[in-house]
């Protein structure tokens, strides 16, 4: 579950380096508007919420019941 939870966060990290690569025209504007740390917090919390949402939701659904698509490691029915 830990490697998951990298593994995301890590997709997370470049997929944000791609888009701040993508919105490197605008970054001044946006440093001059004053919105540069607001744009940092999210994206930090977008990060931080992909790479711990998916495995969070799958422990809690499974957890409950189950399922054929449930990782062992989840499962505390079995």
């Amino acid at each position: 579950m830990k490697d998951k939870i990298i593994d995301n966060f890590m997709r997370g990290v470049v997929f944000a380096g791609l888009a701040w690569w993508g919105l490197r025209g605008v970054l001044g504007d946006i440093r001059e508007a004053g919105y540069l740390p607001d744009l940092l917090i999210v994206g930090a919390v977008l990060i931080a919420g992909y790479a711990v949402g998916p495995t969070a939701y799958q422990a809690y659904r499974c957890s409950q019941q189950c399922e054929a698509t449930c990782e062992p490691q989840f499962c505390r029915a079995m």
